[in-house]
């Protein structure tokens, strides 16, 4: 029954992505023959996984993490971190890509503006301009790491990603090496 209503809301692996082999993992375990206690099979103590997931958390040396913040998955025998998917329940993604498209929009009035400025104000324009170019890369290069540390493939994952996100595995690669050098060092 919890299965069946699990795989009904949610159709993917909550570790990969994967939407084929879904089975329930109980983060409290239910232990062998089951539990009586209802908090066991309460939705908060569920997750949906692959089969190769849900094996790799049992047999296969993975550990995971759960919170309100989200889920992670380190190597049990090493700590590194193999994966990582954080939410919280007041970020409003919707609020986020609007404020993209305010800057956008803020951009393409900006761009109308040019002609009226007076020499002086084109160097300056211009000097203001080039931080404006670095952050953007930079969102990029936040963004593709993301996916990257989402992902349970670690570098391996860079290919897919660079295709999905419509980029060259190089520029993906260079994005997610910069931002694992200089910027990902202070907790992000």
């Amino acid at each position: 029954m919890v299965k069946s209503m699990l795989v009904a809301l949610d159709s993917s692996c909550e570790i990969c992505g994967a939407s084929r082999h879904l089975e329930v993992h109980h983060v409290v375990p239910r232990r062998m023959g089951g539990s009586k206690d209802p908090a066991v099979d309460a939705e908060e103590n569920l997750l949906l996984l692959c089969r190769n997931c849900h094996g790799s958390i049992h047999e296969g040396g993975w550990e995971m993490e759960r919170s309100p913040e989200g889920i992670r998955i380190t190597d049990r025998h090493t700590g590194r971190e193999i994966m990582r998917r954080l939410n919280t329940s007041d970020f409003d993604a919707s609020s986020f890509f609007q404020l993209l498209n305010v800057m956008d929009g803020s951009l393409a009035d900006a761009l109308t503006q040019v002609p009226y400025l007076d020499d002086e104000q084109l160097v300056e324009a211009f000097r203001a301009s080039r931080s404006l170019g670095k952050r953007s890369w930079l969102l990029q290069a936040a963004i593709l790491y993301e996916a990257q540390r989402r992902s349970v493939y670690g570098d391996r994952s860079l290919e897919a990603i660079a295709r999905r996100f419509e980029t060259s595995l190089r520029q993906a690669e260079k994005y997610a090496l910069v931002w694992r050098l200089f910027f990902a060092s202070d907790g992000t």
